[in-house]
């Protein structure tokens, strides 16, 4: 996968290990480099360019992608997203409290 300097690589992520998640593709943009290359909404991101994202925090994910030009990427394809673990679990006597999930989402641009 290839971005120019003008252009972001075309996709957004999910997950992390704060999360107790993956890294996951949840977005890929019609006609971006990402769409072209064959990334698909579900796909987990296992590997970018030797680093491993098995157990990466999601900002450390963003970080990486946005650090190379060119990624080389080994995914896994689920065709899905995962669902999410439950963050916070309500407490039975309080009715303020309510069931969270969470997830962080990042638009992936190429390096500036």
């Amino acid at each position: 996968l290839h971005a120019s300097k003008k252009k972001d690589l075309g996709f957004s992520i999910r997950g992390g290990s704060e999360y107790s998640l993956g890294i996951y593709i949840s977005c890929v943009d019609e006609g971006s480099p990402a769409e072209e290359s064959g990334l698909r909404v579900g796909d987990q991101i296992l590997d970018v360019n030797g680093h491993s994202f098995i157990n990466t925090l999601h900002q450390e994910a963003v970080t990486i992608l946005r650090a190379y030009p060119t990624l080389i990427m080994t995914l896994k394809s689920l065709g899905r997203l995962p669902a999410l673990p439950k963050l916070f679990q309500p407490n039975s006597s309080s009715n303020s409290e309510r069931k969270e999930e969470g997830s962080a989402q990042t638009t992936t641009k190429g390096p500036t």
